[in-house]
């Protein structure tokens, strides 16, 4: 068939062909880079892949530094998809330095931006009872300490009610605590006392 007969179907066959277990995630992604039409058939069906529904309303986005992933997908798309809560599972960095997933920070926080508002944001910034993840040196952790505060500064700018980051006691976020230390109560920000909540809590038995 040729692609326009193709692209003219009804939306209805269009969404049923492309519904079929055979075609790929990446058949899905490239069919939506040709026309608006497609895009939005195509790309519906993709999230819906990732379990995002009307139903769910939630996003799992195991995120990578090579190659294409779910984030690369959602900062393309023509449409917002409808969406309460994020999970970004952030790539396990070399142990020796932070400085590979500072990236991904500026990615997040970039998607994180367009986004009117957000109920939920989880941030799994390494596997759990992970300590092995080193910032580096002194302008690695400042680099970090500089991405981390601007993306949780933008997620609660977002009007966020449930936000949680994970894990809490990599040595990234105890460098981080030691490098930004809680101010004084009547002087805390919004950030900052959600930062003391993060920080501060006690590790689970």
């Amino acid at each position: 068939m040729p692609p326009s007969k193709f692209v003219g179907l009804p939306t209805e066959i269009l969404a049923y062909i492309l519904k079929d277990p055979l075609i790929s995630l990446e058949t899905l992604y490239s069919l939506a880079l040709l026309c608006r039409r497609l895009h939005l058939i195509a790309l519906s069906i993709y999230f819906s892949r990732h379990e995002l529904t009307s139903i769910s309303r939630s996003l799992h986005i195991p995120m990578q530094t090579e190659g294409r992933d779910l984030l690369t997908v959602l900062e393309t798309t023509l449409f917002l998809p409808d969406v309460d809560d994020f999970t970004f599972i952030f790539p396990h960095p070399s142990c020796v330095s932070i400085l590979p997933i500072l990236r991904e920070l500026q990615r997040v926080e970039n998607y994180i931006s367009r986004l009117h508002s957000v109920k939920g944001v989880t941030l799994q910034l390494d596997q759990p009872h992970s300590v092995c993840l080193s910032v580096g040196n002194e302008a690695a952790l400042r680099a970090w300490s500089i991405g981390l505060g601007s993306l949780l500064s933008c997620i609660v700018e977002k009007v966020c009610s449930c936000l949680t980051v994970m894990p809490v006691y990599g040595a990234q976020m105890i460098r981080y605590k030691a490098r930004n230390p809680s101010p004084s109560p009547p002087r805390r920000s919004r950030i900052r006392r959600l930062l003391e909540t993060f920080l501060c809590a006690p590790k689970a038995s």
